[in-house]
Order: C-alpha cells, then sequence, then structure tokens
C-alpha cells in the first residue's frame, strides 16, 4: 500500500509541477546548516532518501530553493488539550505532519549541523522564523516536539511570526522535530541562522525554503513547474 500511495503522491506532484525543480517525498533528509567563510542553509539529502522518484546515491546538498519538501496526503487529526493549541487548527482536524520518528511512508526531515566543528564557534547558533513568505489561505506551520504530551513547541504560525519564534543550536548536533501544517497547499517559509566564528566573527544566513503539502488526489489542485535537470553538489566532509 505505501508505495502505491508514493506513486500516486508523486505523481501528481511531478506532473502538475511544484515550486521548484527538485521533489524530495521519502528516506532521511535534514535541514541543513553549514559554513564555508560564512554560514549556508541548505537541504542535505542521505544516501538512499527519494528525489524526483530516485534514490539519491551518497550523499548530496540541494540550495534552499532547489528543492520541494512533500508532506504526502498521509494525516493525523489534531489530539485534544489546549497544549496543543499552538497547531492553530481544533482537536479532530486533520494535520499534515513530518514527523520526530521515523515513519516510511514520509519523508524523514531533520535538522542537522553536523557539518560544523563546535570548537569554531563561540556558544550556540541562533535559528528563526523570519517570515511565511506565502501559504495557502488559513494554513499554519509548526516546528515542535512531543515531549510525553507536554510539546516543546520551537516555531509557531497561529499566533503570527515574532521574535519568539527562535531557538538555539549546538554546532556539530543534530534532532528531528515534528514539521505540522494545517491546510494542502505550498509554503514558503523564510529562515535565518546567525552565530560567532571564532576568527570570522558574527554571521547570518537567511533563505527561504519550499513545503508541498499534498491533498487527497480527488482534490489536489498544484502550481505548475516542470522538471527539468536538476543540479546538486555533494556533501563537504565535516571538518576534523
Amino acid at each position: 500500500m505505501k508505495t502505491t500511495l508514493h506513486a500516486l503522491t508523486l505523481g501528481l506532484l511531478l506532473s502538475s509541477g511544484s515550486a521548484s525543480a527538485a521533489v524530495y517525498s521519502l528516506g532521511h533528509a535534514d535541514f541543513g546548516i553549514g559554513y564555508d567563510g560564512g554560514f549556508e542553509l541548505h537541504h542535505h539529502i542521505h544516501d538512499g532518501a527519494t528525489v524526483n522518484g530516485s534514490a539519491i546515491v551518497g550523499d548530496a546538498e540541494f540550495a534552499p530553493g532547489g528543492l520541494t519538501v512533500v508532506l504526502p496526503f498521509i494525516t493525523e487529526n489534531r489530539p485534544a488539550g489546549a497544549q496543543y493549541d499552538f497547531l492553530g487548527v481544533s482537536a479532530g482536524i486533520p494535520v499534515w505532519t513530518l514527523p520526530e520518528i521515523e515513519n516510511v511512508n514520509k519523508p524523514f526531515y531533520g535538522l542537522g549541523s553536523e557539518e560544523l566543528d563546535p570548537f569554531d564557534f563561540t556558544g550556540s547558533l541562533t535559528l528563526e522564523l523570519v517570515s511565511v513568505v506565502s501559504a495557502p489561505a488559513g494554513g499554519h506551520f509548526s516546528l515542535w516536539q512531543d515531549n510525553g504530551g507536554a510539546p516543546i513547541v520551537r516555531f509557531a504560525t497561529s499566533d503570527g511570526v515574532s521574535g519568539s519564534d527562535s531557538f538555539l543550536i549546538t554546532p556539530g548536533g543534530h534532532e528531528h522535530y515534528n514539521w505540522s501544517f494545517t491546510k494542502a497547499g505550498i509554503y514558503e517559509l523564510q529562515f535565518k541562522v546567525s552565530g560567532t566564528h571564532n576568527i570570522d566573527g558574527f554571521g547570518e544566513d537567511t533563505q527561504t525554503f519550499t513545503f508541498q503539502v499534498v491533498p487527497e488526489p480527488s482534490k489536489a489542485i498544484f502550481a505548475g513547474v516542470g522538471l527539468g535537470f536538476v543540479f546538486f553538489r555533494r556533501r563537504r566532509p565535516a571538518k576534523n
């Protein structure tokens, strides 16, 4: 069943297009934080993850604007309890989520800074949600961990975007979160990473990432973009 669902979802996306040249639809990848004389936000795709219907061989990096992260049309209902109000919908309403615990039917999308040597930086890095560039009407995004039913919320757009939509990241680390969305459609989310390099001083990078939330096939209406040629670069090894 999972193969059929994935094939149908990917077929809908590739035939009618998504917001950028490549579609990441299964396997392990990360919202990546790198540094090469300055901070770099990117998609870090791990070996075997599915991009444009084919498995990537070896790790690779895609620029934020060169890849769309797909949330398939397998949804869960919002749990009861006021602690989940940050999601922006009432209890029992469907929510699309890339989960913090791996589900083989969905992309396993983490947040990684493994390319960074923690000894190269003074203290932690700050990751911020800067703005929602575009989203479906009434659609909300949140980044959170369940924490045994006491959610740790990092970002939530249901109350707007403000300075509270930020948190600290340890260089060289790796975490998984729930990436939740409340409406089908395309979301363009702008993020910023900042921190202090021991030699180069303070730096930052701001980039826009695209997520496509897939409705049930009978309701699927997509913005059109062709596939074309996909450029990516192999991942640089982490510093020793």
